[in-house]
């Protein structure tokens, strides 16, 4: 089985859903990545005050380490400049991801929900490319395939908000119905790898701070998704 993640920024795919890739691993998945940027317009941490490019390789280093502590196979880079995204039409992006998807030849295909769990316009723009760019592909597909939508519960984001710990930096995210999801994946015995390929993120550290704060009020050693598309070959 192959599974392929399609995500904007390197650290998407670890903090959102690392234990999952871990465990995927684990039992013989091939699992792979799409990011759109090298996350040129992040955080840049001890590094200070660097250049956009400086940082994007930065980033693409730290990327590289985590994806090795997860396992991930192969990560490829679309090319974008972090925070542009959103200037890409759907259908141009779609048709970057298209031929990546083609090579790839997924059983399962991973994205973040419609709202980009933060709101973040990158998020969002690459869900709707990854989004239409699984749908087409999946028609001409000789397999059953399924598409996924990387979930964060309302009802989580509820209490986040509660405790002062919502990330509001785009608006305030909306997260998925907890009714909608379809997936949810115990990532427990796997929670320690993905602690340790979130930590290869140096730059990024205070996000991760973020997320060891939110565990004390949510369960966040389960991941959730929820299944959006998928086609009658099974």
């Amino acid at each position: 089985m192959k599974v392929l993640l399609i995500f904007a920024h390197p650290d998407d795919e670890t903090f959102g859903c690392g234990g999952t890739i871990a465990k995927l691993v684990s039992e013989g998945v091939e699992v792979n990545l799409i990011t759109a940027t090298t996350g040129q317009a992040g955080m840049t941490g001890k590094y200070g005050d660097i250049t956009p490019d400086e940082l994007g390789k930065i980033r693409e280093q730290e990327h590289a380490r985590a994806g090795k502590i997860l396992g991930i196979s192969n990560i490829h880079y679309l090319g974008l400049m972090d925070g542009e995204v959103s200037k890409h039409s759907i259908p141009e992006l779609a048709e970057m991801l298209k031929s990546l998807i083609e090579k790839e030849n997924p059983d399962i295909a991973i994205t973040f929900e419609k709202n980009g769990a933060s709101n973040h316009p990158d998020h969002k723009q690459m869900s709707r490319a990854a989004t239409e760019a699984f749908k087409q592909w999946m028609k001409k597909a000789d397999k059953h395939v399924r598409l996924y939508h990387l979930a964060v519960p309302e009802s989580y984001l509820k209490a986040y908000q509660k405790a002062g710990l919502m990330m509001t930096a785009f608006g305030t995210p909306q997260g998925t119905p907890d009714e909608n999801i379809t997936t949810i994946v115990d990532t427990t015995d796997f929670f320690e790898i993905k602690d340790k390929s979130a930590k290869m993120h140096v730059t990024q550290a205070s996000d991760w701070e973020r997320f060891g704060k939110r565990m004390d009020i949510v369960d966040l050693r389960k991941e959730y998704f929820e299944l959006v598309a998928e086609n009658s070959l099974f």
